[in-house]
């Protein structure tokens, strides 16, 4: 009787053990989650926005301009022919 006792209260202990680090492991893992998805939120509104920016100026007919901004921006970094194109690096020292 008292050895199956002890084996018990060792189940027992281990078990509320798992249990204790189980919850701490998702609780982070929660967290984590949350913090990805205000980043995504974010990220999804940014998108909205921009999106809404470019409906306005297809609805306006401006494409032409859209595209020329869109080109030389400086994601693409596009140029007219013959246009050269000076940066000024004592931004960057």
């Amino acid at each position: 009787m008292r050895k199956s006792s002890i084996i018990l209260a060792v189940v027992f202990t281990v078990a509320v053990c798992y249990f204790f680090i189980s919850f701490f492991n998702i609780r982070a893992e929660v967290s984590e989650k949350k913090e990805e998805l205000s980043k995504l939120q974010l990220q999804a509104e940014l998108l909205e926005e921009e999106n809404s920016d470019i409906a306005l100026l297809l609805a306006e007919g401006d494409v032409d301009e859209f595209v020329e901004k869109r080109a030389r921006s400086e994601e693409f970094g596009y140029v007219m022919p013959g246009e050269r194109v000076y940066y000024d690096l004592s931004a960057f020292e």
